[in-house]
């Protein structure tokens, strides 16, 4: 169960914590995405804290791939409405039971169903309205005429990804089938690309229900997906660095040449 939980780190990388509690967990700053897509589902006066209570969706914690909770003994069993298929675990300590929702969504998934639309906005709207929004379901912006059209024709059961090598800026997937809609339940931010290990081919990334990451899988055959974090200035700083170091020898060269000159000399002729 653990091995899908996320570790919160700034900067973009994760959305949410793998663990919540009933009255609150701590959350790591949020970019502007995955801030809305929370304020949507939550009830959150600021980015802190999210208690199960406020939740504004029954399937809030679901979608965003939350599937163990920690709590005092029947404690979620007393939010009506909320997490009624949650199983307990067992005691973590005399006072905290560990619960485990599988109705949660896999940290990586095919989706059930697919819809496009315009933009952020427009995005947001669906997935917050329980009315028109099913579990499984991406909600993908920016998608190409071409892209629409396989879009439109996904349908059938989530089925969950595994989770082959995750190293934090680099997170690979198991072998999935095309053609598909595939959904990484991490943050939607910049700088993230993909591919295909399998023909190196490079996938393009959609948000996906407003603040994860989606792709079209266009073509009928097997994919093997990478999602690398490369932001456009890890190159220019890395120019910056050797810059840096070029100069610095540079700097030091008049002292270095004498150095090795004397060392060259104090060393005896063999006879």
């Amino acid at each position: 169960l653990l091995s899908e939980t996320r570790l919160l780190e700034p900067g973009g990388r994760f959305g949410f914590a793998g663990i919540a509690t009933p009255d609150f967990g701590a959350c790591a700053i949020l970019p502007a995405r995955m801030h809305g897509l929370r304020r949507s589902l939550f009830e959150a006066g600021w980015g802190g804290y999210l208690p199960l209570s406020n939740v504004k969706v029954p399937y809030a914690y679901q979608l965003i791939s939350t599937s163990l909770f920690l709590g005092p003994t029947h404690s979620l069993t007393r939010l009506p409405g909320y997490c009624e298929s949650c199983k307990e675990l067992g005691k973590i300590d005399p006072e905290h039971f560990l619960y485990f929702d599988p109705a949660a969504l896999p940290r990586a998934y095919l989706a059930s169903r697919c819809e496009s639309v315009a933009d952020a906005g427009t995005s947001i709207g669906r997935v917050a309205d329980p009315a028109h929004f099913t579990l499984g379901t991406a909600v993908l912006e920016g998608l190409t005429p071409e892209e629409v059209k396989l879009c439109q024709a996904a349908s059938g059961k989530v089925a969950r990804v595994g989770i082959q090598d995750d190293q934090g800026a680099e997170v690979v997937l198991e072998k999935v089938t095309g053609p598909a809609v595939l959904v990484l339940n991490d943050t939607f931010y910049p700088g993230w690309g993909a591919r295909d290990l399998i023909s190196g081919e490079v996938l393009e990334i959609h948000p996906a229900n407003h603040a994860m990451r989606g792709l079209i899988l266009k073509e009928k055959r097997d994919y093997k997906v990478i999602f690398e974090y490369r932001p456009a200035w890890l190159g220019m700083a890395r120019g910056l660095v050797l810059v840096a170091l070029a100069a610095l020898v540079g700097l030091m060269w008049p002292w270095i040449v004498p150095l090795f000159s004397r060392k060259k000399r104090r060393t005896p002729v063999p006879k």
